[in-house]
């Protein structure tokens, strides 16, 4: 008898619960600890049909990586409604980056895990990478082009994560030991980067 066709909504779901499961492992058992096989045991399904959805772990990776971006996209974009002005926006968003590495770890640490593949070459990655970061260089251009920042969009919003993003990690690995808060000195770094790049400080610039 042949097996019953899925809907595609059932397809997605059952992918996203492997994907679930196999973010939980990551997080307690490193990529060391995750193969097909036991993310199959974990689920309650059998190990041909974890392989139904995802070719290889390489693949589960994939999947679960982009998952991540999407999800820290969502986040952003669903708090981002109460910002008034563009330089608000861009506060906003950096300290919303800093909430998500805090509040969702694991998944912060597989996005920009080194051990990941060129994500380049996987198109759903690709998409998820700069579908986020589209977000964040949206902001800065709106910025720009009102006037409120001063520069190339591309390198102020460049900047912008590069430092947030280093204070973060070092709060993710609970380095912040130096008298300063992670919320501190996102706040500093994100009003000093801003400052440098509005019209007042450009004007002072030297020639």
């Amino acid at each position: 008898m042949a097996r019953p066709q899925l809907q595609p909504t059932e397809i997605e779901e059952f992918k996203d619960r492997l994907c679930e499961v196999a973010t939980e492992l990551l997080a307690t058992e490193g990529e060391d600890g995750l193969s097909m096989r036991r993310l199959s045991r974990e689920v309650g399904c059998s190990h041909a049909k974890a392989y139904r959805y995802f070719a290889n772990k390489e693949d589960l990776l994939v999947a679960v990586r982009a998952r991540a971006f999407d999800n820290y996209r969502a986040f952003v974009e669903e708090r981002l409604d109460g910002a008034e002005g563009t330089r608000e926006r861009i506060r906003l968003l950096c300290m919303l980056y800093a909430d998500y590495a805090h509040s969702h770890e694991a998944e912060f640490r597989m996005m920009f895990s080194f051990r990941q593949p060129d994500s380049l070459r996987h198109p759903k990655m690709k998409d998820a990478v700069f579908g986020a970061w589209g977000v964040f260089l949206g902001a800065v251009r709106e910025a720009v082009e009102e006037g409120v920042l001063v520069g190339e969009p591309e390198r102020i919003a460049n900047l912008l994560w590069a430092g947030v993003h280093g204070v973060v990690t070092l709060g993710v690995a609970e380095k912040l030991v130096m008298g300063m808060t992670r919320q501190d000195l996102v706040s500093s770094m994100i009003e000093s980067l801003l400052r440098a790049h509005s019209p007042e400080s450009q004007r002072k610039s030297p020639s």
